[in-house]
């Protein structure tokens, strides 16, 4: 339906700020396997959250659209970075 479609979209867009922000707070992160792991793990925090306060469902579909925004928003700091975004944010 329309609406699941808009949830799909929304869990995307809700992480690709994490992934594009998490490489330039932590050098670790800036290893793609890390951060997108990191983004999986928030996800994963985020629905336990949800299950145990009972504020929402838990739902898989949920970590692996997260997880997918995450490897987007590193894919968009890996391209600021081709692009001379470097010496802007990640002299740590």
């Amino acid at each position: 339906s329309a609406q699941s479609y808009a949830y799909f979209v929304e869990n995307i867009l809700l992480c690709i700020p994490l992934g594009i922000l998490l490489p330039y707070g932590f050098r670790r992160l800036q290893k793609p396997q890390y951060c997108i792991l990191a983004g999986m793990l928030f996800s994963v925090a985020l629905e336990v959250l949800q299950l145990v306060t009972q504020r929402g469902h838990f739902q898989v579909d949920d970590i692996v659209t997260n997880t997918l925004g995450t490897a987007i928003g590193w894919g968009v700091f890996w391209w600021l970075r081709r692009k001379g975004g470097e010496n802007y944010l990640s002299k740590s």
